[in-house]
């Protein structure tokens, strides 16, 4: 999906950014749930995508930012504590509680496996990082990632609303829930211009199948997609 995503930025032309930043809302704004939002965010700023991420109940940690952190000190208490925030309790807080009085710094607490991972993975954003900087402004849209929750208020000329499935949203095809259709609502109607309805066949060995909201939408109102390796070899 943040393949995909990136690939159908990069197709926005530089007069729409420029409407975006005068008005004072994104040009692409991406609304997923997790599993999607983490795996999109982590693509898009590991290819020196500039996003931001807006916390909410849903998606309460920033990985990226942590990461980009970590990529500018890595002794950071703050960047490490961003990262370990997902781990299991078991794991992370043994290291955290030893910091409490700040006489240690987390990075030198934890295991040299675990760091070094982490470290490259740092590194490896502030590759991207100075690639991003040596493309013009203009090929630096402003990106910003939420949930359903987190869009109210927000609009932006492209939106990507991914990981509609049934399972998920809705929970259960077959006792569809007010909450539910206006957090479908609420993400299409973020739209100026285009909207972007993503689903797949698979997703982490899980089988999945389209939300039934994407039928309530008239056929003509699409432009199929089908995105495969063939879609990403087409010029």
């Amino acid at each position: 999906m943040g393949k995909f995503i990136a690939a159908a930025i990069d197709r926005i032309p530089p007069e729409e950014y420029e409407i975006a930043a005068k008005n004072g809302y994104p040009v692409a704004l991406i609304i997923a749930a997790k599993p999607y939002s983490p795996q999109i965010a982590d693509h898009l700023a590991s290819h020196g995508y500039e996003i931001e991420v807006k916390r909410d109940s849903e998606d309460a940690i920033d990985r990226a930012h942590g990461l980009a952190i970590l990529r500018g000190n890595p002794k950071s208490n703050l960047g490490w504590r961003i990262i370990l925030e997902p781990e299991k309790k078991k794991f992370s807080y043994q290291f955290i509680a030893k910091t409490s009085d700040m006489r240690c710094a987390l990075v030198d607490l934890l295991p040299k496996e675990f760091r070094e991972k982490i470290l490259a993975e740092a590194t490896a954003l502030k590759i991207d990082e100075r690639k991003k900087e040596s493309q013009p402004a203009a090929a630096r849209p402003p990106i910003k990632i939420t949930s359903f929750e987190g869009a109210k208020g927000l609009s932006a000329q492209h939106v990507f609303i991914a990981g509609l499935h049934n399972g998920e949203i809705p929970r259960d095809p077959a006792n569809i829930q007010d909450l539910e259709i206006c957090k479908f609502v609420v993400g299409l109607t973020r739209t100026r211009k285009r909207c972007y309805l993503i689903h797949t066949s698979r997703f982490a060995q899980t089988r999945k199948y389209p939300s039934i909201f994407i039928s309530w939408i008239a056929d003509q109102r699409f432009e199929p997609m089908e995105i495969n390796a063939e879609y990403f070899r087409t010029p």
